[in-house]
């Protein structure tokens, strides 16, 4: 059924149907146009916390951060003027203090939610004339302590991101700035003698990479127990990829310009999978095992295959997300991630702003296919003992 807004607005749903029993419960703020934006309840919660305490500067006190004369907002501000708040602080647990750990800076923002860094994942600053740092094009390590090498005394440039961001040439850890924009620079702090080689191999292929689910793979795996775990015997446990290897470094490489970091999931056509830590699987013999249950996203090059010039099985009434990751743009905030448009065709959205999802299952060997394309008009039809 639909109702007017004014009718769902500060009642609770279950989101399935007719259902009024479930494990997570929604409690409905808006109804816009198609969209509805909701608070979920979850193992057992009870209180609705919709206030928000943000500050656009933090004070460091020892090992606590502190929202600078914080504002507090709701979540009803939040969603009628989302936009504002891109590039504020705010605490974990919606205090005013926190350690660096737990202190979220806002770097993408949309109608239902933020995407955010932590402070000591990454950093910002603000720089003018009279700032006079030097910044190296590369370092040298020893008992503890970084000195930069072939030093500047003005900005950093396209061949000098590494500095201590003081007039010295030396430091316990070293920071490196990988992007620019008119006012800000962004960086990354570097510690134990690493560079930042060292450090994107940390972010890509350390044991934690994968150690917390997504907001879409747990809307899919909501979607799979709901309706598809009676069918698990006739799927196979394929690979789903996540391909990050690297196509172009942009600002995290030495000897580039603070451009934007790009991966070949968006720009190769090959199916191979290189990484195992990319290859998302229920069993560990052919990916990672991180899923739950196999089904998962198409990538850039499946879409490729299914789409033709007059028409495509692909095509829907919206854009949606495919798994191949596209690169970080303009800013380290407009991460992007291949999409399927409207028409089949593949694109790229930022992560910012909200698409559909489209679960994929891959068919084990030996199903038989009886009629249809796939598509939601003629969805095929197999045949199962």
């Amino acid at each position: 059924k639909v109702f007017a807004e004014s009718y769902i607005k500060g009642k609770y749903t279950c989101l399935s149907g007719s259902a009024t029993e479930c494990s997570s419960l929604a409690y409905v703020l808006e109804l816009k146009g198609r969209y509805l934006y909701y608070y979920l309840l979850k193992d057992g919660e009870q209180e609705i916390d919709l206030t928000m305490n943000l500050s656009e500067k933090v004070r460091q006190n020892g090992d606590t951060y502190s929202l600078v004369n914080p504002i507090t907002i709701t979540v009803f501000d939040w969603i009628n003027d989302y936009t504002k708040y891109k590039y504020y602080y705010l605490c974990k647990n919606n205090e005013t203090s926190c350690n660096k750990s737990e202190m979220k800076f806002i770097i993408g923002v949309n109608p239902a939610e933020y995407s955010y860094t932590t402070l000591d994942r990454m950093y910002k600053y603000e720089y003018n004339d009279n700032y006079k740092y030097k910044y190296g094009k590369s370092f040298t390590y020893s008992n503890g302590t970084y000195t930069l090498v072939d030093t500047v005394d003005s900005y950093a440039d396209n061949n000098h991101h590494y500095t201590c961001f003081d007039s010295n040439e030396t430091c316990s850890q070293l920071d490196y700035i990988f992007m620019r924009d008119d006012k800000f620079s962004y960086y990354i702090t570097l510690r134990d003698g690493k560079s930042v080689d060292d450090a994107l191999n940390d972010m890509l292929n350390n044991d934690d990479v994968n150690k917390y689910d997504s907001t879409i793979k747990g809307a899919i795996d909501y979607w799979y127990s709901n309706n598809m775990t009676e069918y698990t015997s006739y799927l196979e446990d394929t690979v789903w990829c996540n391909d990050r290897t690297i196509s172009s470094k942009g600002g995290f490489s030495t000897y580039d310009s603070f451009s934007s970091l790009t991966f070949n999931a968006s720009r190769s056509n090959k199916l191979t999978c290189l990484n195992k830590i990319d290859r998302f699987t229920v069993n560990t013999i052919n990916g990672n095992g991180a899923l739950t249950y196999p089904v998962g996203l198409i990538t850039k090059q499946e879409q490729q295959l299914a789409y033709s010039s007059s028409k495509s099985p692909l095509s829907s009434d919206f854009i949606s997300w495919l798994i191949s990751p596209d690169g970080f743009f303009d800013y380290f905030s407009e991460a992007t991630v291949a999409v399927l448009t409207e028409d089949g065709i593949q694109g790229a959205g930022k992560l910012g702003y909200p698409q559909s999802v489209r679960p994929a299952v891959s068919l084990r060997e030996g199903i038989e296919h009886l009629a249809g394309d796939g598509s939601s008009a003629h969805p095929y039809i197999i045949l199962i003992d």
